[in-house]
């Protein structure tokens, strides 16, 4: 009797150690590389769309028609990122945490206010900030990038949400709408010969991503209804505690591409060299685009992780190594396909094997830091990555100030310093908060 006991109590334990197993594979490795996919799938749709379009942009329209496109895509980043306030981030921390509470209602809220408010501000403010933010030697509708930016923010927002509640299937069909949306201007920008058609796209891709966005996040059980009643000033403190360092965060970024490129086409004739740093960026983002999507899929598990205090050092290493690797192979490869890139992009844009090799190697310092981004702002809140951003900031200024680049190159390379920089910093503290465990910022349910 007593064998039988004890026999069946190793069975039992034996049955609970698999399901836990079990469990940790179903919600470990495999969900990962899942919702990596669906995000890979996505990115490589949209920026495979944006490079192709470029491409032929490129052919068929004259420099200027191009730099005109560039610098539409240009302004309109920058004003998004502006527009967005750091609520991506605030709402993706929100979601991340499936509480449906009249906590979380009222942060929800709060969100979709300050949205509203950064899109009536653009309107508003306009006069004051476009002298600014567009150069003087390029000749495009102030009111397309207001609009393209006030869309902008709005499409990224939706995006974050539904990422944040692992909607990386639902979010396929928006992106490849608003895909759609642009390749239809850019076909009619070649048929007319006229760039305004593709920015008419460009304005109704964001629009439609936004839509089917909002659509597909209110089929989800976990993300709270927003509350009609004025939120509370404790909800308030609590959205802008995490927006607000995100808006230095997205800011800074965009500001030192916007300010590189800005120095760039001070430069007398330089609409080439500053068309070549575009399409330099646009292969930086699509390569780049590998740690985002590990990041974004790490991000939710990252919080859940802090909340724990508990985060496997293998979740910090195997991504940001695995990336960096891959990455630093990729570059003496991509170096042979520059006849191909002159090839495609046209002769009038001569690209050379170092410049490929430096747009690659800084995607590959700008992955690892994003990646350690995600476990930072998780774990320590977006505060210490903003400080750490506005050191890699002064930096970027001060190689602007001390020798301005006058090519593509030496912008890239520029890029390449701000980046290395910042993840000269983002190193030590990642592996201090790993070692002690970090902190949380994220705003506690009531």
């Amino acid at each position: 009797m007593v064998r039988l006991l004890a026999h069946a109590e190793i069975m039992a334990r034996t049955s609970r150690l698999k399901s836990v197993w079990t469990a940790a594979g179903r919600t470990g490795r495999r969900p990962i590389v899942q919702d990596t996919a669906f995000i890979i799938t996505a990115q490589l749709w949209s920026k495979g769309a944006l490079h192709v379009i470029s491409m032929l942009m490129a052919q068929f329209l004259s420099v200027q028609a191009f730099s005109t496109y560039n610098v539409f895509l240009l302004t309109t980043t920058v004003l998004a990122s502006y527009l967005g306030l750091g609520l991506p981030l605030a709402a993706a921390k929100l979601l991340a945490r499936g509480d449906t509470t009249d906590g979380d209602r009222e942060r929800l809220s709060v969100v979709l206010y300050l949205a509203a408010a950064a899109t009536v501000g653009a309107v508003v403010l306009k006069p004051l900030y476009i002298p600014v933010l567009m150069p003087s030697a390029v000749s495009l509708n102030a009111w397309w990038v207001v609009a393209g930016g006030a869309l902008s923010a709005w499409s990224v927002l939706g995006q974050s949400s539904l990422y944040a509640v692992r909607g990386f299937r639902r979010a396929l069909l928006p992106i490849l709408s608003g895909s759609a949306l642009l390749a239809l201007g850019a076909a009619l920008a070649i048929a007319r010969s006229d760039v305004h058609f593709l920015i008419v796209g460009a304005l109704a891709s964001p629009l439609v991503a936004a839509i089917g966005s909002a659509r597909a996040l209110s089929a989800y059980d976990t993300v709270p209804r927003p509350s009609l009643r004025l939120p509370s000033s404790e909800a308030f403190h609590d959205v802008l505690r995490t927006a607000v360092p995100g808006i230095g965060i997205g800011v800074i970024f965009t500001s030192m591409t916007w300010m590189i490129a800005s120095s760039l086409l001070s430069h007398q004739s330089s609409a080439e060299q500053f068309n070549m740093f575009s399409v330099g960026m646009q292969w930086f983002a699509l390569v780049l685009f590998i740690p985002l999507a590990l990041g974004q899929a790490v991000f939710p598990r990252y919080i859940r992780m802090a909340h724990q205090q508990s985060t496997p050092a293998r979740m910090i290493i195997q991504p940001v190594a695995s990336t960096v690797a891959m990455l630093l192979v990729m570059a003496p490869f991509a170096a042979l396909f520059t006849p191909l890139l002159i090839l495609l992009y046209g002769n009038k844009y001569p690209f050379s094997p170092v410049f490929v090799v430096c747009v690659i190697l800084a995607a590959a310092v700008a992955g690892a830091q994003t990646l350690l981004s995600h476990f930072v702002i998780a774990s320590r809140g977006a505060g210490t990555w903003m400080a750490a951003s506005l050191i890699a900031l002064s930096i970027c200024i001060a190689c602007l100030h001390v020798a301005p680049p006058a090519t593509a190159l030496a912008a890239v390379l520029v890029v390449g310093i701000a980046y290395g920089s910042l993840l000269a910093l983002a190193i030590p503290i990642a592996v201090y908060t790993a070692r002690t465990g970090g902190r949380t910022t994220t705003p506690a349910a009531p």
